[in-house]
């Protein structure tokens, strides 16, 4: 695979073309109850810096095991290795609003590990627990912006964007969750948290849960969602939204949606990250028609 992304108006003054070539090779062996498969690569290209020739690669296993307290399979995940990607320029400006990259983002390399499990209970509850270790390999870095201070300060006045910086980042992530359904009600919750650091955009904490009240002839339908995040730098209050729907006959559906209730009540903003402010509560009302 080869990807080339062309500087066309020398606006990086250290380069002016990046190239990238790999390959890759897959092994796989599957047993009824266990899947082994082992991928490994060369990676070349003026991108990685002062490692010319990178070599990533990912060991893995996904178990079945039966369970005595459902019909449905405990699921366990183990995967590791080293990953290496090149992001383009227009993605991480895609990703992060409000910023600017100076250069071309470099080969970003990671050493990693992957935990996943799954425990079912009968066929209406499940249990999720994953777990995650990545560190950036051989001086990569990750670029991301700052928001958490003005790193692009001219006089000292802010003029706008926000500029790259190559983060050294070790990530230690875990996420915990369950979601059952009885009857027409269905509820999932979910905790994810960064034990270590942190990157642009994510919080140390962030919990999720939603409640939805649908029968199976999908006459009508219910679902509130509740977020909110532990973290120094977010303002404490909590995403709640709501929408529903009721089909009058098969061809008319009305529909309400709320997102983001408490700042819509309260006419308040909601910060994006940085100065920046995002759009935070909005209401609407629809009539649907189905031909």
């Amino acid at each position: 695979k080869y990807l080339l992304e062309s500087n066309l108006k020398n606006s990086f003054d250290d380069l002016n073309n990046l190239n990238r070539m790999n390959f890759m090779l897959s092994f796989d062996w599957q047993k009824s109850f266990i899947n082994l498969f082992l991928n490994a690569g060369i990676v070349f290209g003026n991108a990685q810096n002062e490692n010319g020739i990178l070599l990533p690669f990912e060991v893995g296993a996904d178990l079945k095991i039966p369970s005595d307290l459902s019909s449905r399979n405990i699921l366990i995940s183990v995967l590791g290795g080293m990953k290496s990607e090149t992001i383009f320029v227009s993605e991480l400006e895609s990703k992060y609003k409000f910023s600017a990259i100076e250069n071309f983002a470099n080969e970003n390399s990671n050493w990693f590990g992957e935990f996943k499990f799954l425990l079912p209970v009968k066929d209406f509850f499940t249990f999720s627990a994953d777990a995650e270790f990545k560190k950036n390999a051989f001086n990569s870095g990750t670029f991301q912006p700052i928001y958490s201070r003005n790193v692009n300060l001219i006089n000292e006045e802010f003029y706008g964007q926000y500029i790259f910086e190559k983060s050294d980042l070790t990530q230690f992530n875990t996420s915990l969750g369950f979601s059952f359904a009885v009857g027409i009600v269905t509820f999932d919750a979910i905790w994810k948290s960064f034990w270590i650091d942190v990157p642009s955009l994510e919080y140390k904490n962030n919990i999720k849960s939603s409640v939805s009240v649908q029968p199976k002839n999908a006459k009508f339908g219910v679902e509130g969602r509740f977020g909110f995040c532990i973290d120094e730098n977010y303002d404490n209050v909590p995403i709640i939204d709501f929408s529903a729907f009721l089909r009058i006959t098969r061809a008319i559906r009305l529909a309400v949606n709320a997102d983001d209730i408490v700042k819509l009540f309260t006419a308040s903003s909601r910060i994006y990250a940085g100065q920046y402010i995002q759009r935070s509560g909005e209401a609407s009302f629809s009539v649907k028609f189905n031909f």
